[in-house]
């Protein structure tokens, strides 16, 4: 796909690191979101699809997270969203992290927060997952670690996310 959208490359992308070079990341990340919604286009929920659509939200949430927390680093917001998104590829796939990750050139924050929940970014992926969980303790651990975040602003980007995941689910009208 990235090939039919990126003919004016002078190579042939063949790698999902080649995409990101070729493309960058913001440019893939939107057709990283488009395509986890057309895997299904009869729009029946079923689980694959409630996956991918669990890892875009977190995706959308960790990038608005690191968007409070670096608004002008727009490498670390990307970096943040392809972490939100990869947390569930374990599970999509039935594989390891581990043999996910080894297969992908990523930045070593990103392998630490997918494979460790190391890092902020692995902190942020921590308070995703406690919220997913409902586990208050591990929610309020989590906060007190990402200082600059405070309960509103997590609610508002979880509102925030879920819109957007909605938005991007729903069919193109006539």
């Amino acid at each position: 796909m990235v090939n039919a959208v990126a003919a004016a490359l002078p190579q042939k992308i063949g790698s999902i690191r080649q995409a990101i070079i070729g493309m960058g990341y913001r440019p893939l990340k939107r057709w990283v979101q488009l395509l986890l919604y057309a895997a299904d286009p009869s729009g029946e929920l079923n689980e694959a699809n409630a996956l991918m659509q669990t890892a875009a939200i977190r995706g959308r949430l960790m990038e608005l997270i690191a968007t409070i927390d670096r608004p002008h680093d727009k490498n670390y917001q990307d970096r943040a969203f392809m972490t939100g998104i990869m947390s569930l590829l374990d599970t999509l796939f039935s594989m390891e992290i581990q043999q996910i990750v080894d297969k992908l050139e990523m930045p070593d924050e990103v392998i630490r927060a997918l494979v460790h929940r190391e890092g902020r970014l692995g902190c942020k992926l921590r308070l995703i997952e406690a919220r997913e969980k409902g586990n208050a303790e591990q929610v309020e651990k989590a906060m007190a670690e990402l200082e600059f975040l405070d309960q509103p602003d997590l609610v508002k980007a979880e509102l925030d996310a879920l819109d957007w995941a909605n938005h991007i689910n729903r069919p193109a009208s006539s």
